[in-house]
């Protein structure tokens, strides 16, 4: 009889520590499972939030390359403006610049409203600056070609209007390199 009772204690005490592990092992896959899902959300949550700023850094970008493309277009206008000899081909030129110029200014300020307060916002401003700058100083090329003021033009396009073009082209370079490089850290 004792041997019974030892038996049938070394039975209960085997079924409760296996009912035990097997508890265990029950909590610890719910547990697991619980975790794999955080897990789950969590890297949800940051692949959005990494999407969203791609997403919002290559919109970026794409207006720094449509400022880029403009300006080069605008720059052109301009020059042909000077070369033109009839005033049907100034007049078309110089509305295709202000057509330009507009698209400039609304890329202008779509910048403003990405940048603004950011830490781009200083070199958003200089590059808004000189590309107003540079639009203004186009205006006076525009009108002095259409005086006739050939040699003034000429001189004020060397002394002045050059220098815009260059900052305004290295400012947008170097702008859109510096977002590039921020999209590849």
């Amino acid at each position: 009889m004792k041997r019974i009772k030892e038996r049938s204690k070394g039975i209960i005490k085997k079924k409760r520590m296996s009912f035990a592990i097997r508890l265990s092992v029950i909590l610890l896959s719910v547990f697991t499972v619980f975790s794999i899902l955080h897990l789950c959300s969590s890297i949800k949550s940051i692949t959005a939030q990494y999407s969203d700023l791609m997403i919002r850094e290559t919109k970026r970008t794409d207006t720094i390359n449509s400022i880029e493309s403009h300006l080069a277009e605008h720059q052109t206008y301009i020059f042909e403006h000077v070369l033109s000899t009839t005033d049907s081909e100034k007049n078309g030129l110089e509305s295709k610049a202000q057509k330009d110029k507009k698209e400039l200014m609304s890329e202008v300020q779509e910048l403003r409203k990405e940048f603004k307060d950011t830490e781009y916002d200083i070199r958003y401003k200089s590059l808004a600056s000189n590309v107003i700058n540079y639009l203004m100083d186009s205006e006076t090329v525009f009108s002095m070609s259409h005086n006739g003021q050939y040699d003034e033009m000429h001189e004020y396009m060397q002394d002045t209007l050059v220098d815009y073009i260059n900052s305004v082209n290295d400012n947008v370079s170097s702008f859109k390199n510096l977002l590039q490089e921020d999209t590849q850290i």
